[in-house]
């Protein structure tokens, strides 16, 4: 397959390889299936959430119980350690479990994944339930519950961000604490039936409602057969086929340019990830953008665990019998589970995609401090009579304050955990990031859930008021360290936490022996013009990102690279720039033209090469793109790759950059050029920066007119250069001078700070002919000396100028066919400075 195909593909499906067109209902009804498929998969997923809270509500009533007591045999004074290991040690299991299916996810994909989480768990509750009088095998099969529930709780947010659309990922991610919200109420009602109706002296009473969660626990597994695998997944190892297969089924199953282009900005966030960083280390992990996130993934789930939700969860019938519930604690624990199904709700439908993320997070935690200060002054003024049967007035304030702190944790830090730490994480680091997240909720979650019984025995209402003070901590914490991610892709966290880094390794240094000589051997390219990836890929042969400027590397079989940059477009730079080329490579010089500018290629015209039946740049068997050649002159410019040139390249910041990088990296300049020359784009932004850091520049050249409003953005190109450290070889002031056709009498009609602006002197003409000239410093000139860089000259206003290169012959190969040579003088000029100033010979 031709280069420019899979360029065409990444053109957001304008390519004629692409699927043919859909009708406009067929999208509609494509989209809404895709909404109902990627609910499905998340509900799906969520399955892993609800067991989690299923068995944290669950185990509390189930101690409750005097069958369970009875079959166990403890005494009335190990109950409170009993108490403590039943709902710990699953923790521990758990904590365990999140690392332990990170490797078998990123192996085996997330698919395997649930379903091995889902027979382990299986195993687990099917230990639990067998009534042996021991204790010691209850526990056994919570831990090895703890590894499913563990497990699942990791798979759960990095699936369902992968699947979901980032117009909805907000809501479907808060599906996690739904389902949550929902198996606690669930549990907690099961408890209530469960003693109500199943006598005391039956086993079954404390085996249904801890056997019931195989029903959801099979389900998971078996669901998940008959979904597809993650996109993402199956794009970073390589499987682009499945990966777009998956990518369709999951929006719908109808092909458009919508689709296409969510799966090219996937295979670019997902390959500039693999070439900037190979081979994972824990030391990575350790870098600076690395770290943020997982400080974040970290404290996070620290602060959730301090807001003392969870600790209510767990021991809801003791802490409302603590507070005057009574003789009706379970059932008064019942509604508690509505009213977190109600909390979630209300912030899934009218909250989570308006507010976004961190206005909840404070607000939350603000609302729970305030009821838990509350509580602790109402159990301390009023504490609850053990020979109570009833509800007393305060014990109902107690109770409503418990039911308000629930509602407002599950309007905040109850779903938006877990969705915050699958958006923060790129593909490189995802399974260990978000394995690290879960991992720090469970071993948080351990900490409190053995805290808190203790607490509660021991220190009484002051457990309420120890939250209140954590919860406006918190705040504190969410202002400074939470960054806002609400419509934000995946790929675009990369704006919002930087790059993925990674530490020098022995391919660095492979990388940077082979720079500038022989080419490493590139992946194979795959339809979307991205490379595949094969079992053992080579070394990235481009600089990783790390702290501070990345390391310039020549280009290779390029001995001098020089960029053309005007801090402002139609001033002439890309006229200026073919001609500085010609003018060398008239001169001896093997010279190249690369066209850097990807939004408005302008090389293709100004050399002629507009057909696309005629410009589709072949391939080297290394996979490397052959420059065309026009006038003498080898060029290469992504409008080649276009199939029009008004075909409009739409695209974000990753696949900008994926097309930058295989203009720079992957274009074979051999036998080798003596200079390159980079037409830049207009501007200071993402491409210049790129190119400046990454490429080893003999200099840079930046081009003017004469009006200030031209001039004052020359200066802010002047300053980009210098503060990468690039040398600016000078000026060029371009339409500043007008000849005259009749007698060749030079004019500077910009000039600027003329001591007699209408004194003329004869000045020496390109033509050769001695001609008045008008005196006075054109505005770059003035600028140049300002700034102390050079002048290098003058090009002409003239109109032969603009129709030559319109018609795809510049002025320099214009002229030179003509035998008339007007203004070619100007452009050698300030070639010849050029060349001499990086130490080339002029002939």
């Amino acid at each position: 397959m031709s280069s420019s195909a899979g360029y065409r593909l990444l053109q957001q499906g304008e390519s004629s390889e692409s699927s043919p067109p859909q009708s406009e209902e067929d999208i509609i009804m494509g989209k809404r299936l895709g909404v109902f498929r990627a609910s499905y998969v998340v509900a799906l997923c969520c399955i892993g959430s609800f067991l989690f809270a299923y068995d944290t509500g669950i185990v509390g009533g189930v101690l409750t119980l005097a069958s369970f007591q009875h079959d166990f045999r403890y005494t009335k004074a190990e109950k409170t350690q009993v108490n403590s290991n039943c709902v710990s040690i699953l923790q521990a299991g758990a904590f365990f479990g999140c690392f332990g299916i990170w490797p078998l996810t990123s192996r085996l994909g997330r698919r395997w994944g649930f379903i091995i989480a889902s027979v382990v768990f299986c195993i687990g509750t099917i230990m639990q339930i067998v009534n042996s009088h021991s204790i010691g095998l209850f526990y056994a099969g919570r831990v090895i519950a703890g590894l499913g529930t563990g497990a699942a709780t990791v798979l759960v947010p990095m699936f369902s961000a992968e699947m979901a659309p980032k117009e909805i990922r907000g809501k479907l991610g808060s599906c996690f604490q739904l389902f949550f919200a929902t198996g606690v109420c669930i549990s907690y009602w099961v408890d209530y039936a469960a003693q109500a109706g199943i006598s005391d002296s039956s086993s079954t009473q404390w085996q249904v409602p801890v056997g019931l969660q195989l029903v959801p626990g099979a389900l998971l597994g078996m669901g998940m057969l008959l979904v597809k695998e993650s996109t993402r997944w199956l794009a970073k190892k390589g499987r682009n086929e499945e990966a777009y297969a998956s990518l369709l089924w999951v929006r719908g199953g109808v092909d458009s340019p919508e689709i296409r282009a969510e799966f090219s900005e996937i295979l670019a966030g997902v390959e500039l990830e693999i070439r900037q960083s190979e081979g994972l280390t824990w030391k990575e992990l350790l870098l600076p953008s690395s770290r943020y996130r997982m400080f974040v993934a970290i404290t996070i789930q620290l602060s959730a665990q301090l807001t003392g939700n969870t600790s209510l969860a767990y021991y809801a019938p003791q802490i409302f019998a603590t507070i005057g519930a009574g003789n009706k604690t379970l059932f008064i624990t019942g509604f508690f589970g509505i009213i977190k199904m109600a909390g979630v709700l209300t912030f899934i439908i009218f909250f989570v995609e308006r507010v976004g993320r961190r206005v909840p997070f404070m607000a939350g935690a603000f609302a729970m401090g305030t009821f838990m200060l509350i509580i602790a002054l109402i159990v301390d003024k009023h504490p609850p009579k053990a020979s109570a049967t009833g509800i007393t007035s305060s014990g109902a304030a107690g109770i409503a304050m418990v039911y308000l702190e629930a509602f407002s944790f599950n309007m905040s830090w109850g779903p938006l955990p877990w969705l915050y730490i699958g958006e923060i994480f790129p593909n490189r680091i995802r399974e260990i990031g978000i394995a690290t997240g879960a991992a720090s909720q469970w071993l948080f979650n351990f900490v409190m859930s053995q805290i808190t019984p203790h607490a509660i025995d021991n220190i009484g209402w002051r457990t309420f008021l120890m939250f209140a003070i954590f919860n406006y901590a918190v705040i504190v914490y969410s202002y400074f360290f939470l960054k806002e991610t609400k419509g934000k892709s995946l790929e675009e966290m990369e704006v919002v936490f930087g790059t993925v880094e990674r530490l020098p390794s022995k391919d660095d240094e492979e990388v940077e022996s082979q720079a500038g000589q022989e080419p490493a051997q590139p992946r194979e390219l795959h339809e979307t013009g991205l490379p595949r990836r094969g079992d053992k890929p080579p070394p990235p042969t481009i600089p990783r990102a790390q702290r501070g400027l990345p390391p310039k590397r020549p280009l290779r079989h390029v001995a001098h690279t020089i960029a053309i940059s005007s801090a402002k477009g139609g001033v002439g730079k890309s006229t200026l720039a073919a001609n500085l080329a010609l003018s060398f490579s008239r001169h001896g010089l093997r010279t190249g033209l690369l066209d850097t500018d990807i939004f408005g290629p302008s090389v293709p015209t100004l050399l002629g090469l507009t057909d696309p039946a005629l410009t589709q740049p072949s391939l080297t068997p290394d996979k490397q793109l052959i420059p065309l050649t026009s006038h003498g002159l080898r060029s290469m410019s992504i409008g080649y790759l276009l199939p029009s040139e008004s075909a409009p390249v739409a695209w974000r910041g990753l696949m900008v950059m994926k097309a930058l990088q295989q203009q720079l990296h992957e274009v074979d300049w051999s036998p080798g050029l003596d200079i390159l020359v980079l037409d830049m784009p207009p501007g200071t932004g993402d491409v210049q920066l790129t190119i400046g850091q990454q490429v080893a520049l003999s200099g840079a050249v930046v081009v003017s007119t004469p009006q200030d409003i031209a001039l004052k953005d020359a200066v802010k190109g002047v300053e980009m250069f210098r503060k990468m450290d690039i040398n600016v070889l000078g000026m060029v002031q371009n339409m500043s001078v007008f000849v005259c056709p009749h007698c060749g009498a030079e004019t500077k009609i910009f000039a600027h700070a003329s001591a007699d602006t209408h004194t003329h002197t004869q000045t020496h003409t390109p033509s050769g002919h001695d001609s008045p000239k008008r005196e006075g410093m054109g505005g770059a000139q003035a600028k140049a000396k300002e700034l102390g860089v050079d002048f290098l000259g003058d090009i002409p206003l003239d109109a032969r100028i603009c129709a030559d290169a319109d018609r795809g012959m510049p002025t320099v190969v214009a002229e030179e066919a003509s035998g008339v040579k007007v203004n070619t003088g100007y452009y050698e000029r300030i070639a010849e400075k050029v060349a001499r100033k990086i130490g080339l010979a002029w002939t």
